[in-house]
């Protein structure tokens, strides 16, 4: 299948429909074979409706699936590209991931546990851009973790856990000077989120309360490191305001402004999934579990105008304005 142009909405969306036809005439092929097999069986051709049968399974595998599977990958970037892809004054949408976003963006950011193998993160629907400045990532991901799972008179046994969601990484064009972690209940089941905050030895755990937060939300301070892109100079005078007392908030360990608080509850109160935000020196980083870019595609009905601009992923202005509020 030819891949979708994006010149003109109109176009995108003429080439979509006649997408979604060819699949249409490509479905209604499957179900012919399939009445065919059950007349066979009615009149007892069981050799015949069974080889039917199995070509109706390689019809379906090899032929109809394939397709639809690209349909929906062109729709899904089309939609993608027109929403947040102009936001961010880009053209390009990659299914698999992109540089700007990797494994070692996500440790750094200390928000979610990460399974120490090769498949231990996937990426797939991203967008980089860039917004007032500011160098903005939005990728799709799916995280394995590992727990113990405790069982009557075993030590516990091993299980994985994935955490699917939306990511945005953000580069501000200056250090903030914060370096903190918050996060609801829910963003990281509390078995594996107990143990992963336990060995962060570099980050403090405060009420939430402390800066106005009523509910299930976690908050960890630590000292601002070096900034990405900042030279040993430009941070020297952070690293030498630091207090040995590590339960002592210090001038380089400060807490979340009250406006992205508050900025913060209304994102919060907003996304239907769960929000986890770590912020270290000029880079922030969003991760929104259970949201996504690719959007739920119905191959029941042709796509529309209406439906291919619909903002997928309305919650990045939100976490701009957030970013915002620190730079």
């Amino acid at each position: 299948m030819k891949r979708v142009k994006f010149e003109t909405l109109t176009d995108t969306v003429k080439d979509l429909q006649e997408q979604h036809k060819s699949f249409k005439f490509r479905a209604f092929g499957l179900i012919g074979i399939l009445i065919i097999a059950v007349i066979a069986i009615i009149v007892k051709k069981y050799y015949v409706s069974f080889g039917l049968l199995v070509a109706a399974v390689a019809y379906h595998l090899f032929y109809l699936r394939p397709f639809e599977k690209q349909y929906i990958s062109n729709v899904n970037e089309a939609n993608i590209l027109l929403t947040v892809g102009r936001f961010l004054g880009t053209e390009e949408v990659k299914n698999k991931g992109t540089e700007h976003l990797t494994r070692k963006e996500l440790e750094e950011a200390q928000l979610v546990p990460v399974l120490q193998r090769e498949d231990g993160v996937s990426f797939y629907e991203s967008v980089h851009g860039e917004y007032h400045g500011m160098k903005v990532t939005v990728s799709d991901v799916v995280i394995s973790e590992d727990f113990k799972l405790k069982d009557n008179g075993t030590k516990g046994r091993n299980r994985v856990f994935q955490n699917c969601g939306c990511w945005t990484h953000i580069e501000l064009p200056k250090d903030t000077g914060y370096n903190f972690r918050l996060f609801e209940d829910n963003a990281v089941p509390t078995v594996m989120q107990q143990k992963f905050y336990e060995e962060q030895n570099n980050l403090n755990k405060i009420p939430s309360g402390d800066v106005g937060l009523a509910g299930n939300y976690y908050l960890y301070v630590g000292s601002c490191d070096k900034a990405v892109g900042d030279t040993d100079e430009d941070n020297a005078d952070n690293k030498n305001n630091a207090i040995e007392d590590e339960t002592t908030l210090t001038k380089s360990e400060k807490m979340p402004p009250e406006k992205f608080i508050v900025r913060y509850e209304d994102l919060d109160k907003y996304t239907p999934g769960n929000t986890a935000v770590s912020v270290r020196g000029n880079v922030m980083d969003v991760y929104i579990r259970s949201r996504f870019l690719a959007m739920a595609v119905s191959t029941s009905a042709a796509p529309t105008e209406k439906s291919i601009t619909f903002d997928p992923y309305p919650e990045l202005k939100m976490i701009l304005e957030l970013a915002g509020i620190l730079s």
